[in-house]
């Protein structure tokens, strides 16, 4: 006597539904206004280079996107939504400066306009 097809279908369905899961991860949005420093190098006419570190703001971390799949008759449709973390409002402009390290020893100024994101959203790719 074999297993019933009944069972088999539910088990593989559950088997799915577990691996959908375990890939989706806690479905938890971390979208949200995040900093990286970025190296600069300057080069001046008095043949002093000089580097230093510049941040870059933006909006960093995950948001939910799907893709499901429609059976109509021997038609297969895929529906795709897909949301992206990414600014939302009107971004603060500052002007700054920063201190680069020169190869002469000394320091110099580096002037630089940040644009900062007011907050940042799940939005449509």
């Amino acid at each position: 006597m074999g297993v019933p097809k009944a069972f088999v279908t539910v088990t593989a369905l559950l088997a799915v539904l577990l691996l959908v899961s375990l890939a989706r991860g806690n479905g938890v949005r971390t979208c949200k206004i995040d900093y990286r420093e970025l190296p600069i190098m300057e080069y001046f006419e008095d043949d002093v280079n000089c580097t230093g570190q510049v941040p870059e703001i933006l909006c960093f971390g995950t948001c939910d996107s799907t893709s499901t799949v429609e059976q109509r008759g021997r038609a297969v449709h895929w529906t795709q939504k897909c949301d992206c973390c990414q600014p939302h409002g009107v971004p603060r402009i500052l002007s700054a400066a920063f201190k680069l390290n020169c190869t002469d020893g000394s320091t110099r100024s580096h002037n630089m306009t940040l644009v900062i994101p007011r907050d940042c959203q799940c939005k449509s790719c």
